[in-house]
């Protein structure tokens, strides 16, 4: 039996969400501050997201004799597994009346656990460098040595700080990016991007394209490529100052050039820059333009993603300096088939910031329970300090200094108005104004 090809896009649960409209058994809906969660509860992982990865990874997985779901919680993932014919061993930290194993992951030892492959939906807070230092993988990748892994995790977890040693030695053989909407609460949680997690000691790399033969002779002479070793402390000094200035220019016209792409509308830049390897097609430049400006991006067609760091004006956004507004005309929200997104992130180190409300973006999911202006528009307030309490639905938290905006427009109308063609479009992001 073949896996069935799903698509899923996850929200993203945690303690609480702010505010959210809750759907009540008779079908109703009515706005709640937040919806609690229990020390215990979970979210079962809705089928979806398991038969994407075993669409994918199916005969690879069929290579080890058991697959090992140390999270199983009702068994979600299990059943999907089954169902293709992998036999499963299922455990968990706590009995959810599935039948699973009751034993905490880190009593499992190398010589105890059943399997050399892991597939599950894992608790992040052991996952993430903030709370659990990345431990739960560690453990599973140098405790119990497995040979394949798949976590399904927040996409943005990778650009967490705290995980360089972990990126170093055991980088992820693949990524797959969740991109359609599932709620794992059923109850309307905002949503944010899943991405499956893939490390594979079989990986060893793609092959190289011919266009990309030459840069990979040039970096293997310094040591960088399958199965070399780059050790800048071993080169002499002259090298070290060659490279070391090498690096500063490339990242000077990498900088200029993310500055500098596609084309300003509103003083956002809206460009078509993601791309597969025929689209980038050599241009290397290019490519670390795309990675540096938003990795992880699709093309246009399927998502394009407006980003800026100045206002309407052309002046740098100063979350220290100034209070924002963004308004969408009546009718003239973001165009597209799917949902959009405006995350905000901090102008220097392009992470999200911590917030007294944990909102890190304003979505069309969180709509309904957003106000609008007397004509029908919608504004939204960018600030470092809430707005008060009238405005706060409204109010998307910004950093103490430098702003960096992205707009993620999802599977974007081909028809008027339409952002498509990327800087040409017949729809424009609204500018964002000094409000004070």
């Amino acid at each position: 039996m073949n896996a069935p090809s799903a698509r899923g896009l996850f929200r993203a649960t945690g303690k609480k969400s702010k505010p959210v409209v809750q759907r009540s058994l008779d079908g109703s809906y009515e706005k709640v501050e937040h919806l609690e969660r229990e020390t215990e509860d979970f979210y079962p992982t809705p089928p979806e997201p398991t038969r994407a990865l075993l669409h994918a990874e199916i005969e690879r997985l069929r290579d080890f004799r058991t697959i090992a779901e140390p999270a199983a919680g009702d068994g979600a993932m299990v059943r999907e597994m089954e169902a293709l014919g992998l036999d499963v061993f299922a455990s968990d930290l706590v009995d959810r009346g599935f039948g699973a194993v009751i034993k905490n992951f880190y009593d499992f030892a190398l010589e105890t656990f059943p399997s050399y492959a892991i597939v599950t939906n894992p608790p992040f807070n052991e996952c993430n460098s903030r709370d659990g230092k990345g431990r739960w993988i560690w453990h599973a990748l140098e405790t119990l040595q497995v040979e394949y892994m798949a976590l399904l995790m927040n996409w943005s977890w990778p650009g967490a700080g705290g995980h360089e040693r972990l990126w170093a030695q055991h980088p992820p053989a693949r990524v797959y990016l969740m991109r359609w909407k599932i709620d794992f609460t059923g109850q309307g949680a905002p949503p944010m991007l899943n991405a499956w997690f893939v490390w594979d000691v079989k990986h060893k790399g793609a092959p190289p394209q011919d266009n990309e033969r030459e840069i990979r002779a040039k970096l293997a002479r310094i040591g960088v490529g399958p199965g070399k070793t780059f050790n800048f402390k071993e080169l002499p000094v002259e090298h070290k100052l060659e490279l070391a200035l090498g690096m500063k220019e490339g990242q000077r016209k990498v900088d200029e050039a993310v500055a500098n792409v596609g084309k300003t509308i509103n003083g956002w830049r809206v460009s078509g820059l993601p791309g597969d390897s025929a689209h980038y097609n050599g241009d290397w430049l290019k490519r670390a333009v795309a990675a540096q400006a938003g990795i992880y991006g699709n093309d246009p067609e399927e998502a394009t993603y407006p980003f800026t760091r100045v206002d309407s004006d052309g002046q740098t956004l100063d979350g220290s300096k100034h209070n924002y507004t963004l308004t969408f005309p009546a009718g003239q929200l973001p165009p597209v088939n799917s949902f959009w997104s405006l995350t905000m992130y901090d102008g220097k180190s392009q992470l999200l910031i911590e917030n007294p409300i944990n909102r890190y973006l304003i979505n069309s999911p969180m709509l309904p329970a957003m106000k609008t202006n007397a004509d029908g528009s919608l504004t939204l307030h960018i600030q470092n300090k809430s707005p008060g309490a009238d405005k706060e639905a409204n109010w998307l938290p910004a950093p103490d200094g430098p702003i960096y905006l992205v707009m993620r427009l999802y599977w974007p109308k081909t028809t008027p108005p339409s952002v498509l063609p990327a800087g040409e479009g017949t729809w424009a992001p609204p500018g964002i104004v000094v409000s004070s």
